[in-house]
């Protein structure tokens, strides 16, 4: 029997009881112990009376000191020799009878040894290493010093000041005057008490402007008192009226008189006419700086609900752009303050690369690029993370219609590392070619490096002009959404067993089976998809097999909420969120303990649960034949060599960690230590390495230094187009679930609130049923007591028409032109009789009466 720990994912063996009793006290805690053991048959004949003592805290306590000792309290040296073990009596000790034949041996549950998901998310890894847990409990201390402290009496309070000794404590200074009075004013609720203070008469007459509608009241002195003021309401009826006095200070004002409440209408017009966009942008300002994020129709809803007002959508967009530049300050000046921004940089952190890069025109000097990384991640991402670089760019949806330009590795946990970022315009060659030359400063000539981008020919090109020696990688999401425009069929599924397969002759037995199918792919794929996309070309030495660039778009979500602040504010969050990324993975690595990261060797443990279709033959300790049998039901074998860490399979290679051919060779000896054959890349030392920099915190901008450029920087070049600016992108016709198509969006009924149908459908219960007529009744002839019926009654005389047979039939309908043509007038009176020629003669159609239907003779 061993034990088996979580956490590294070794065993320990147990060599006597003791061991046992020790290994289940150090996890008492945790109310948890897997064990491993070796069960062998054993002959039906042989009997046990094995029995179990009950062990109690006390004595695992005895056991913990007799192994660790205890130096704290000078313990003498034990004669181990000459020990005698007392014998305990036989009623003292409680024994509990094995049955053996019914013990069942439990398996160890998926949730507890790890599921074959490739790793944990970074949520998930700070909960696994504990510090959710720890923030919690401090949270709940922090929670319970604040009630004690507030529930605390206060010692100060019940000592007299005789009883006070100077000597031994702090005197508590209090610079308060009795007579002196404090000035108060809520600009959201100003006071109108007798007693109430104002700075001064501007403060009153905004005060008193909440209370009466501008136009309503009138605010002066009086002629013999040139030191009071009066404000009163001018609407009908209405008693209310104010008297302020003006201080000896000669400034602030003083409420004096206020006899009658204001209650007139004239109080619900001032809250309608307060909310203009001025208002707004005043009441908006302190949302805005709780949740820079907020839209317009949130910031409505918040307005309308804490003061009871109805503000339009239009004035509150209004005003909060005005609360916008209130708090970060106009657009056009955020990008001049970019060079304050830089030398704040380059102050606190020496070593990160910011450039700016302007252009000129005839009316003066425009913003044109802007590229930033901090030396921290420069550093990170050379030490700790694998030579890999997701490039892309996302559409800001500011004022500015301009990119944000992104490059991003990955670290052990394959977690998105940000190195650097940048914004231009478009996405040119040019501006490609720019970013890429920073990120070259940066980073430097790397030996080995793999650079993977989406289908953009301009920044194809800036890699090839930059980093010639780099292993340019295409996303193949992105060739195959292309792919499939020109091509379709069943055939082409095997673009991805053939992209995703490690060894070149499995890539080329799936790629044949296309050109057989279409002879135009092999040229289509030469000519505009050159790059690398498939599994099987790519180097060993990068140890990163991904096919797709989702490493990019980790990034375009992690700043979608921001790409809409000023360019110097989007700066400064990036970089404030940059520093928390690396702050709150620093904390993981000091949770993480032993050789290679244990999230990755429990990755591995799990996947050795599922290798019972390999059949392994040992030619060496070190080396077997591993056979396979494919989903296409072929048999395959590779060779594994442990000690150069290497399958013909070419997965071990390229990943870095151990493939399943492999896997089934290691498993096979006992007690295998899985971090022997893992790349160094996901060693714990790398990942503390990644993250061991510090991004310093900043103070505000207005305390940034000042720098003084020379010349007035404006806004970048460029066409706005109509409208508010776009902060959604526009969904593509094939992404899958997000395009609006038949079957995916259902309408909603207005009456009964089900989907599926409108308020006007049949379908809808409150509706009812809507009875057709009957063809059979459509063409049935009136009786004559019908038609005489339906003639008298108010003594209205109604048209009738003459059917072939002589009978005559109400028309309730208008007379057309070809009727009145055909007509023929007779009888007497306003009664107009209508005679139809008849009609061709064709086949009689038998008319089968419906049951119950009563028919009259011919």
């Amino acid at each position: 029997m061993s034990g088996y720990d979580m956490t590294t994912g070794e065993e320990t063996p147990f060599k006597d009881n003791m061991d046992v009793v020790h290994a289940l006290f150090v996890r008492k805690s945790d109310k948890k112990l897997f064990l491993y053991a070796d069960v062998e048959d054993k002959h039906d004949q042989l009997v046990t009376n094995s029995s179990v003592s009950e062990v109690n805290e006390l004595f695992m306590d005895e056991v913990v000191t007799a192994r660790h000792g205890d130096e704290s309290n000078n313990l003498p040296d034990i004669d181990w020799d000459g020990l005698e073990i007392a014998q305990i009596p036989q009623e003292q000790v409680h024994h509990q009878v094995i049955d053996w034949d019914g013990l069942e041996i439990a398996p160890i549950l998926e949730a507890d040894v790890g599921s074959l998901v490739p790793l944990m998310g970074e949520d998930d890894m700070y909960a696994f290493v504990g510090l959710r847990a720890e923030d919690e409990r401090a949270e709940q201390a922090r929670l319970q010093a604040e009630n004690q402290r507030d529930s605390a009496p206060n010692p100060a309070a019940d000592v007299a000041q005789g009883d006070l000794n100077l000597n031994e404590a702090e005197i508590d200074v209090n610079d308060v005057v009795p007579s002196e009075a404090g000035v108060f004013y809520d600009r959201d609720d100003p006071p109108m008490e007798v007693g109430s203070l104002y700075i001064s008469m501007v403060e009153f007459r905004s005060a008193v402007r909440q209370h009466a509608i501008k136009g309503q009241f009138e605010l002066g002195t009086e002629k013999t008192d040139t030191e009071r003021f009066r404000g009163y309401c001018t609407a009908e009826g209405c008693p209310w009226a104010i008297v302020a006095r003006l201080q000896p200070d000669g400034k602030s004002m003083k409420v004096t008189l206020n006899r009658f409440p204001h209650h007139c209408t004239s109080t619900v017009r001032v809250k309608t006419k307060m909310a203009s966009y001025k208002w707004v942008a005043e009441k908006a300002i302190p949302f805005l700086k709780k949740d820079p994020n907020m839209g317009a129709t949130k910031l409505q809803d918040e307005l309308q609900t804490t003061h009871k007002v109805t503000v339009g959508y239009s004035t509150v967009y209004a005003g909060m752009q005005k609360a916008i530049e209130q708090i970060f300050g106009t657009w056009e000046e955020s990008f001049a303050f970019l060079f304050n921004f830089k030398a704040e940089i380059e102050l606190k952190m020496p070593g990160s690369v910011v450039e700016i890069d302007v252009q000129e025109d005839g009316d003066g000097i425009y913003f044109h690029r802007f590229f930033c990384s901090f030396k921290p991640c420069i550093d990170g991402f050379i030490m700790g993370c694998r030579p890999y670089l997701s490039i892309d760019s996302t559409a800001l949806n500011g004022k500015w219609n301009g990119q944000l330009a992104s490059a991003t590795s990955i670290d052990g946990h394959n977690w998105m590392f940000p190195v650097a970022f940048g914004f231009f315009q478009s996405e040119t060659t040019d501006n490609w070619t720019w970013f890429m030359q920073q990120l070259n400063k940066a980073v430097g000539n790397l030996p080995t490096l793999a650079i993977s981008s989406d289908a953009c020919k301009g920044l194809e090109n800036a890699v090839k002009n930059v980093f010639q020696r780099a292993e340019h990688r295409e996303c193949f999401w992105h060739l195959m959404q292309n792919f499939i425009k020109k091509f379709q069929g069943p055939v082409f599924g095997n673009m991805y067993p053939a992209a995703r397969s490690y060894m070149p002759e499995r890539f080329d037995h799936y790629m044949n089976k296309i050109y057989e199918a279409n002879s135009d792919v092999k040229p289509y794929l030469e000519t505009y998809h050159k790059l690398l996309w498939m599994r099987s070309k790519f180097s060993e030495e990068i140890k990163c097999d991904f096919i797709t660039n989702n490493l990019a778009e980790s990034w375009n979500k992690w700043i979608k909420d921001m790409k809409h602040l000023p360019i110097v504010e989007l700066a400064d969050g990036i970089r404030s969120k940059t520093m928390n990324l690396l702050a709150r993975r620093r904390k993981i690595g000091e949770k993480l303990d032993g050789v290679m990261l244990p999230i990755v060797v429990r990755q591995l443990n799990a996947m050795t649960r599922e290798l019972g279709h390999l059949k392994v033959v040992q030619g060496d300790r070190d080396q077997a034949e591993v056979t396979e049998i494919t989903a296409e039901h072929e048999i395959i074998r590779h060779a594994v060599n442990l000690v150069n860490h290497t399958c013909t399979c070419r997965e071990w290679q390229v990943s870095g960690k151990p493939c399943p051919h492999a896997l089934a060779l290691i498993i096979s000896y006992r007690n295998p230590n899985m971090a022997d054959y893992l790349d160094p890349c996901y060693s714990v030392e790398r990942y503390k390495l990644a993250y061991a920099g510090v991004i310093l915190p900043l103070p505000d901008k207005s305390q940034w230094p000042k720098v003084n450029i020379g010349f007035k920087l404006l806004p970048p070049l460029t066409k706005r187009e109509v409208g508010r600016q776009r902060k959604n992108r526009i969904v593509g016709c094939l992404d899958k679930g997000k395009a609006r198509s038949k079957g995916k969006w259902q309408v909603q009924c207005k009456r009964c609130l089900a989907m599926g149908h409108r308020s006007t459908s049949p379908k809808c219960p409150l509706n009812g049923t809507k009875k057709k007529p009957s063809r059979a009744k459509k063409g049935r002839l009136l009786s004559e007591a019908n038609c005489a019926a339906s003639t008298s009654i108010e003594g209205t005389p109604k048209r009738q028409k003459v059917g072939p047979n002589g009978s005559t039939n109400t028309s309730p309908g208008p007379i057309t032109r070809s009727q009145s043509a055909l007509t023929t007038t007779g009888g007497e009176g306003p009664m107009r009789q209508m005679t139809t020629p008849p009609r061709p003669t064709r086949a009689a159609k038998k008319i089968t009466p419906k049951k119950g239907l009563k028919t009259s003779a011919p």
